[in-house]
């Protein structure tokens, strides 16, 4: 497969992730996918979208730390280059979004209500299990964000901070390790 499929590629699996999160809840018999009980007001989405904005720089500035100071987080990040090559800006954008809407409302709008915090953060970290020994400490690091994501989700009663911080991060992710054609 050409790595330019990725895009349209994640489309089908987000689409399909965030359809099959939708279904989860219809079945559960939960209201949204997006908030537990109330529909959130238009100030807590700003206020936990500006929440999950800061949270997003605090990790991606730990992590460029992180890469600088620990040969095996660097290691981690050109395992990444690797197997992902040239990600565009445009590109690094559509991932973003379509990963952050996509996992948000699987792992914490369908799975956090059943599982729990620690059940769907667990389930978060095994499904970010890695293929390549370099990237052994992705599992870890997405439990850990994971749980500050179900955290913000239940605090908030909403995904709209989880939503930012998981965009932001993996936008800014992308652009650090992929390649520009």
């Amino acid at each position: 497969m050409k790595r330019a499929a990725i895009v349209p590629l994640a489309a089908a699996f987000y689409g399909a992730l965030a359809l099959g999160s939708m279904l989860w809840c219809w079945i559960a018999g939960r209201e949204s996918v997006f908030w537990i009980g109330a529909p959130p007001t238009f100030t807590s989405v700003l206020q936990w979208s500006g929440v999950g904005l800061v949270f997003a720089l605090i990790v991606i500035l730990a992590s460029d730390l992180a890469a600088e100071r620990f040969e095996r987080i660097k290691e981690m990040g050109d395992a990444f280059a690797d197997v992902l090559g040239e990600i565009t800006w445009s590109k690094s954008l559509a991932l973003g979004l379509l990963s952050a809407f996509g996992e948000e409302m699987f792992f914490r709008g369908a799975l956090l209500p059943t599982f729990g915090l620690f059940g769907s953060s667990l389930i978060f970290a095994l499904v970010h299990w890695p293929m390549d020994r370099r990237m052994i400490a992705w599992p870890f690091f997405a439990g850990a964000v994971g749980l500050a994501f179900g955290w913000a989700f239940q605090t908030s009663g909403h995904i709209a901070g989880p939503i930012v911080a998981h965009f932001f991060i993996n936008f800014v992710n992308l652009r650090m390790v992929g390649r520009e054609d």
